[in-house]
């Protein structure tokens, strides 16, 4: 915003209007990779893309029109980008998120043993149930700088006066009881850096359990799913062959003897974000091009 006064009599309204474009579309091309360095640099565009675009934009209206239409124009304005392209946007990142949605963010496991808990006894068939749960977790070591994306967890961490209370006294902290299944700590422990059938094999049962697991979605035993009216919270058995098939599954659905590494098995449970990020970002590059060849520097209308 602080640059907008300086950039406009240097290069003119229409420049400053095709860098906001030009910024917008480049913003979308680099949250389309998977670079961390590449969604940081799209964050640092944000000012230039509104600025340089929507202010930029109501100041061009407000240039063009004749004098008896400036407030009607800048009324239009506001309509079209902040009403109707808003929910025409809204509707079609909808569209997309849900067209490119995850592969596998979801497996199916027995969750029968559990099902009287859920159930208050009462069950509906004497097969076993089974449930839709999130696929196991396959976290970063913990000095990544990925972990400072979850702002909330690292300023709580830096604010925990009661922890800090406890260090000085020397008090030690209770360990909390509850299973989390971690892959990736799972494997280091195993010394691998990939996820094969044989270090799966090479993992115990108990390694496999996960308490405190929501599920809304039932499978019955002739496959059809219910979705319960309130989620139940239980603990989960992951079974290694189930996880085996999982694995083949992501990696093709070919090889028995496959190897993921952490980034495929976490791509198989992202939304596709290329595509969802690519399809707006040309578009925007395809009006940038439009308004580069008809568009012209307005002059004053008084």
């Amino acid at each position: 915003m602080l640059a907008l006064p300086f950039c406009i009599p240097r290069f003119g309204l229409k420049n400053v209007l095709l860098i906001g474009m030009a910024a917008w579309s480049l913003r979308y091309f680099l949250f389309s990779t998977p670079y961390f360095e590449a969604a940081l640099a799209g964050l640092l565009l944000h000012g230039f893309c509104y600025t340089f675009l929507y202010v930029a934009a109501y100041m061009y209206a407000e240039k063009v029109a004749p004098a008896h239409l400036k407030a009607s124009a800048q009324s239009m304005m506001v309509f079209l980008l902040l009403g109707v392209g808003q929910v025409l946007g809204g509707y079609s990142f909808g569209y997309m998120f849900t067209t490119h949605s995850p592969k596998h963010a979801t497996m199916i496991v027995n969750v029968d043993e559990n099902w009287d808990a859920m159930s208050n006894g009462f069950k509906f068939s004497e097969s076993p149930f089974s449930a839709h749960v999130p696929t196991p977790q396959w976290s970063e070591d913990e000095d990544s700088i990925y972990k400072y994306l979850d702002l909330a967890a690292v300023a709580n961490e830096w604010l925990d006066v009661e922890e800090a209370v406890n260090k000085w006294l020397g008090v030690e902290e209770k360990e909390s009881t509850d299973r989390t299944v971690d892959l990736g700590k799972l494997l280091k422990a195993l010394g691998e850096t990939s996820l094969t059938p044989a270090a799966l094999d090479k993992m115990q049962d108990s390694d496999l359990v996960q308490d405190g697991v929501k599920i809304s979605k039932m499978v019955t035993c002739c496959g059809e799913g219910f979705t319960l009216d309130n989620a139940v919270t239980v603990s989960v058995q992951y079974n290694r062959s189930d996880l085996k098939d999982l694995g083949k599954a992501m990696a093709g659905g070919e090889a028995d003897n496959f190897s993921l590494s952490r980034d495929q098995w976490l791509a198989a449970q992202s939304h596709n974000w290329t595509q969802i990020w690519r399809v707006p970002a040309i578009f925007i590059a395809a009006c940038f091009v439009i308004f580069l060849l008809l568009g012209r520097n307005p002059k004053d209308n008084t």
